[in-house]
């Protein structure tokens, strides 16, 4: 077994004299003889050869041969008794066929040996899947450590949002509630607001979230979430979000709040630019008054009902040369 192995080896380097002494021509006879070599020591020497490259194969197999993937993952295992891949498949095998005691001690190996990402999902999958509440957060938390860009992964396997809610620590509440933003999951998004305690970073969401239920036409719940107070005077120095003006991001516009008024300074414009917008009630109102000066020939609002009761209203400024006006307050009429 060992001069197999050996003679291997000297084809891989090609280091030693004797195989460089050997013409190419005949090397790869020569290989194929001493692969038959080691076919013939694999079978006499029987766990030795599964030592050195059992796991991998029978892992292989395991992918190939589904029928008897567990007698596959255990001859891995035994083959190496490190080997994550098959220490987190036989646990899966033993959860789902009901042997919980051997899926938490195969999980337990899989934690000992591998302090990684990989162990931690598992460990995390399976007490959400059993609904072991302190051992969820335990294992969220290393896992978030390990891996935390992942955080959306480590998020999907908590399940609905009662019990999510339930094992999340109140320093990761602001990013599940990123995560379900981002998920599209916008009723359930707003149910677990509620719940979770005031902070600057869950403000944001919950303003990214009044943004995301406004572009989704759901304007009664943006508005019951965001209670808006519309800032008709520019005395708030607008976000571009929710319920607050919009600023155009044209290069052509610089536009700049002081408090009480937005001062905006164009440049030349080839096409008509929409310099400000806000979504408001209209109460029956589609007018617009405005209070501006400066050169504001041209300039004019558009209005438009997205839902019934609900108002686009947006300032354009038509193309031509260069211009400079302040706007100090709009107002529906």
């Amino acid at each position: 077994m060992r001069k197999s192995i050996y003679f291997l080896t000297l084809f891989s380097t090609g280091s030693e004299s004797d195989w460089i002494s050997v013409p190419r021509l005949l090397r790869l006879p020569v290989l194929l003889c001493w692969l038959l070599c080691l076919y013939g020591a694999a079978a006499s020497s029987g766990d030795a050869w599964v030592r050195w490259l059992g796991a991998p194969n029978s892992l292989k197999l395991a992918d190939v041969d589904p029928e008897h993937e567990t007698t596959h993952l255990t001859k891995a295992l035994a083959a190496d008794p490190r080997n994550l891949s098959a220490l987190l498949r036989l646990s899966l095998t033993a959860e789902f066929s009901g042997d919980l005691a051997r899926a938490e001690t195969l999980l337990a190996d899989a934690r000992r040996y591998h302090h990684s990402f990989k162990s931690y999902m598992a460990s995390l999958g399976y007490a959400a899947r059993r609904k072991q509440p302190e051992r969820v957060e335990e294992y969220a938390e290393l896992a978030l450590r390990y891996c935390p860009g992942d955080a959306d992964g480590v998020y999907a396997l908590l399940g609905p949002v009662d019990y999510a809610s339930s094992v999340i620590p109140q320093a990761r509440q602001a990013d599940y509630l990123r995560h379900l933003i981002g998920q599209g999951r916008l009723k359930e998004a707003l149910l677990y607001q509620r719940s979770v305690a005031a902070s600057e970073a869950v403000e944001r969401q919950r303003l990214a979230l009044g943004e995301r239920l406004i572009l989704d036409g759901e304007f009664e719940a943006a508005a019951e979430l965001l209670k808006p107070d519309f800032d008709w005077r520019f005395e708030r120095e607008p976000r571009s979000l929710g319920f607050d003006w919009r600023l155009s991001q044209d290069p052509v516009a610089a536009i700049h709040w002081r408090t009480g008024e937005l001062d905006v300074a164009m440049g030349e414009a080839r096409a008509a630019i929409e310099v400000a917008s806000v979504f408001v009630a209209g109460g029956g109102k589609r007018r617009v008054a405005a209070s501006w000066t400066g050169e504001t020939r041209g300039l004019s609002w558009s209005v438009t009902e997205p839902r019934p009761g609900w108002l686009r209203l947006g300032l354009v400024a038509p193309a031509g040369p260069p211009r400079r006006f302040t706007l100090r307050e709009a107002r529906l009429e």
